[in-house]
């Protein structure tokens, strides 16, 4: 594994998925982490994240978004059950 491979720091993944490194962005950084599945990880006090992995969850959301009836589609079927 190369290390250059890895973001390190709230400052540096706001730079890679913002393009710019303000106290805002590396705000957002710590929500998401806190409060979403993005692929962002701790390395003791560290948020790490991997670029590739970014932008495959980038992708992936936004195909859901394209496609809203396969997410609502699957839990329609379950209200009707319970």
């Amino acid at each position: 594994m190369n290390t250059h491979d890895i973001l390190h720091g709230a400052a540096e993944i706001a730079q890679h998925l913002y393009g710019k490194n303000t106290q805002a962005t590396r705000r957002r950084i710590h929500r998401m982490a806190a409060t979403s599945m993005t692929p962002i990880f701790r390395v003791g006090g560290t948020l790490c994240a991997r670029p590739g992995k970014l932008g495959e969850f980038l992708d992936n959301l936004e195909t859901s978004e394209q496609h809203p009836e396969t997410t609502a589609a699957s839990g329609a079927g379950q209200e009707g059950a319970a």
